[in-house]
């Protein structure tokens, strides 16, 4: 898997050397502070009460507008449902139209992304009946390759883009964590597996080694640290404590009011010590 990530971000940065933004604005009055959200249904605020106000990125957002006085401006443009692939084919191009305005002063960029790459093999045949099967085993590793080729190629297109821009130009990356954790149900062990490879922890140094210890959270973390993005990680946080933190007893994965809140508060954790 090394090999490949290492191959697509030689091509991308190639590919995307064209798109560096040269722009500038006024010394003498530099536009407001600036937070962009990026990223799936998690980002957009699904299963908050009020998805604006109780989703993680609006709680988040209110600790950004306290530190600057109310003054900073704002655009969450995640999208339920969006994959690594489908955020190529829209979102970054609404992204990069954001940080190259030359009246945006972008500080922060927080994204959310990955689930969706990872849910299709998942929740499909045979590994609805078989996590072990050898099939199943090659459709999860077949997404988590072609996730990581594109998680690179996003992270590098926006620091490339952030580094233009005029403000500090900071991304956090959050990972993932286990609906079914503390469930009981039998999902919870393939699932984690997918997020965590077969060992149970992320370790770049050991995904080297190991291609089968490689989960998604794994790519997140060591895809995100070789781009400079700072790590949020959400998945301790659910630990035992899906039932309380999530949907699931109704059958819905995403987070709930505190489950939103937890994240955000490790988002305004991140942000606050970097």
């Amino acid at each position: 898997m090394q090999g490949r990530v290492t191959l697509a971000s030689v091509g991308m940065l190639l590919a995307i050397g064209v798109m560096v933004w040269a722009g500038g604005v006024s010394a003498d009055q530099p536009p407001p502070a600036y937070y962009l959200a990026l990223g799936d249904s998690v980002a957009a605020g699904q299963g908050a009460s009020g998805p604006d106000r109780f989703g993680y990125v609006g709680l988040f957002r209110r600790s950004f507008q306290a530190d600057h006085q109310g003054k900073e401006r704002f655009a969450n443009l995640a999208v339920p449902g969006e994959s690594s692939a489908t955020f190529l084919g829209g979102q970054m191009a609404r992204a990069l139209e954001t940080i190259n305005d030359p009246d945006t002063n972008i500080q922060v960029v927080t994204l959310t992304l990955g689930a969706n790459d990872l849910l299709p093999p998942i929740i499909t045949e045979p590994c609805t009946s078989d996590p072990e099967d050898v099939a199943c085993q090659l459709a999860v590793t077949t997404a988590l390759t072609t996730f990581a080729g594109s998680y690179l190629a996003i992270l590098v297109q926006l620091d490339i883009a952030l580094a233009q821009d005029l403000g500090e130009g900071r991304i956090l990356v959050t990972t993932y964590y286990d609906p079914f954790d503390g469930t009981g149900d039998p999902r919870e062990v393939p699932v984690d597996a997918a997020l965590l490879g077969n060992d149970g922890a992320v370790d770049c140094a050991a995904n080297l080694r190991d291609p089968v210890k490689v989960g998604l959270n794994d790519i997140i973390v060591c895809v995100g640290g070789l781009v400079g993005a700072e790590i949020v990680d959400v998945y301790p946080l659910f630990n035992d404590a899906a039932p309380a933190l999530t949907h699931i007893a109704e059958g819905d994965i995403h987070p709930n009011d505190d489950g939103h809140q937890a994240i955000a508060d490790a988002v305004i954790a991140a942000y606050d010590g970097g």
